[in-house]
């Protein structure tokens, strides 16, 4: 049994049993890489398309901290926003960010174990959701009211 090496592909008698010039064998390359790059391209889009959150124009956005208890340095993240973006919030199936010209964007960033929220002065607010913060966000009404959430120290005023 013999092998096939790239040499011998560039040979103009060589182990593949057949004649072919060098133009023949990199288009033989060719037919059998660019639909692999091809593939490998579409699926870092799609992988791409994931990551990147779903960005929603809130027209009422504003966040505040509170501490918990006097007692301790423990934080909670409480979220004004107006209805409309609190329906599309509530449907979340991957990341997501809320957007309004007067305050910093808060991101929702799915995928994650545990984490607390966080402000990062140049993005602004990112909450992590894990799979039961997801299900506690789905789970929530659509109407005005005020939500704190039980898997994570954030509160949802919506008006």
């Amino acid at each position: 049994m013999t092998s096939v090496t790239m040499a011998g592909l560039f040979t103009p008698n060589g182990e593949l049993g057949f004649n072919a010039t060098p133009a023949e064998s990199l288009f033989i390359l060719a037919l059998l890489f660019v639909p692999a790059l091809l593939i490998l391209a579409i699926v870092l889009v799609i992988l791409r398309r994931r990551r990147s959150p779903q960005v929603i124009a809130a027209r009422t956005l504003k966040v505040h901290t509170a501490n918990l208890s006097p007692d301790t340095d423990e934080l909670i993240v409480i979220i004004t926003l107006d209805q409309d973006a609190f329906k599309e919030l509530v449907l979340i199936d991957g990341p997501r960010r809320l957007t309004s010209p007067t305050s910093r964007p808060v991101t929702f960033q799915t995928g994650v174990r545990s984490g607390v929220p966080t402000l990062d002065p140049n993005t602004g607010w990112t909450i992590p959701v894990t799979n039961e913060t997801k299900a506690e966000l789905r789970a929530l009404p659509a109407q005005p009211g005020e939500y704190e959430l039980t898997t994570m120290p954030v509160a949802i005023v919506v008006e």
